[in-house]
């Protein structure tokens, strides 16, 4: 007579298995992972922004940074808005001149 298999040796085999399956996957697609998020961090330059005034208020929004500066001697100020979703890019900058 031959003896059966015992139900939780061959639920043990089919677990190492499954794990064996997802632990062989799981490491090329971490490789992959981090390598596309160092060649991300490549691609982007630093942004540099030349600012002739103190800043007077810096408001961060979801996807974007604004700055306006103090107002200088011939009463303008600046808004700068930057767009802050993969690289920083500038999106508009503006003059203002107050009457006052």
């Amino acid at each position: 007579m031959q003896k059966k298999p015992d139900k939780s040796l061959i639920f043990i085999k089919a677990t190492v298995i499954a794990l064996g399956i997802v632990l062989i996957t799981s490491i090329p697609a971490l490789f992959i992972l981090k390598n596309r998020q160092k060649n991300h961090e490549i691609n982007c330059s630093n942004l540099e922004i030349k600012i002739n005034s103190k800043i007077a208020e810096f408001k961060t929004e979801e996807n974007s940074i604004i700055i306006l500066t103090e107002a200088d001697k011939q009463k303008k100020q600046e808004i700068i808005k930057i767009d802050n979703r993969n690289c920083p890019k500038i999106i508009n900058r503006f003059i203002i001149e107050n009457a006052r």
